[in-house]
């Protein structure tokens, strides 16, 4: 790893600055879930078109629930408040799907510790892992019953209890969170961790970054495809990789 941490700009909430961006974050997701619970009509063309723009957005939305997860994980949400990083980290993993928090914290340490080793849980199952058998592994790495289970129930109560129509519930709490894993796993795990035909080099870091403009770097991933910066300093924030990666190709 680079001994030498960026210089970066100081952020415009301070230590803060996280947390700020969770909470945008937070009520964002809860506006477009809403609109796209309980607004939208799927039987008229113009809902079906609505909901057509709308799903994109609920899903990058989700995307960035789970990097917020994965910033508590490297207590980045509010630097220095290690309890109320752990708490956003269990409410935003949560909001995705359930996803159980300590076990993606124990993981994503095991990640950065085994990074390239047959340890690694977020690794290619075998050195010619192709798209599908990498995303099978990953997910079943991540993915407990208990959590499968409380997804159906959060689908009937919507379904039966508050009589939200189907399609809704399905583009709400089903098709968006897949749309978002699927989103993490390319830009996040797929892309940067896919060894190169010549194989990773003795001194280098298994992990390159996916080389797109800023602005589309932010849309696909959260700047989460810049995982060479990310794993080279685990204490940049999301937010602050793209300015992490100029200085580094300014130094070079």
């Amino acid at each position: 790893m680079n001994a030498e941490a960026p210089p970066l700009t100081p952020a415009p909430f301070g230590a803060a600055t996280g947390f700020v961006i969770a909470v945008v974050l937070f009520v964002a997701w809860g506006l477009v879930q809403a609109l796209t619970l309980f607004w939208l009509d799927v039987d008229a063309a113009w809902g079906r078109l609505q909901a057509a723009m709308l799903l994109p957005v609920l899903t990058w939305l989700y995307t960035g629930l789970f990097i917020t997860a994965h910033e508590s994980i490297h207590g980045l949400v509010w630097q220095g408040r290690p309890r109320l990083n752990r708490a956003v980290g269990r409410t935003m993993s949560t909001l995705v799907a359930f996803l159980p928090y300590a076990l993606l914290e124990e993981g994503h340490h095991r990640h950065h510790d085994r990074l390239g080793h047959p340890e690694d849980p977020d690794g290619a199952p075998h050195i010619d892992a192709g798209f599908v058998s990498w995303l099978m592994s990953f997910f079943g790495n991540y993915v407990r019953w208990p959590q499968v289970i409380g997804m159906a129930l959060l689908f009937n109560v919507l379904v039966h209890g508050l009589h939200i129509p189907i399609e809704n519930a399905v583009l709400a709490v089903i098709l968006a969170p897949i749309g978002s894993a699927l989103q993490l796993f390319t830009f996040g795990t797929f892309l940067p961790h896919r060894a190169p035909p010549e194989g990773w080099a003795e001194d280098e870091i298994p992990a390159r970054s996916v080389d797109l403009p800023t602005w589309l770097s932010l849309v696909t991933c959260f700047h989460f495809g810049l995982h060479q910066e990310h794993h080279e300093w685990p204490s940049v924030p999301w937010w602050k990789l793209p300015e992490a990666r100029r200085w580094a190709r300014r130094r070079s």
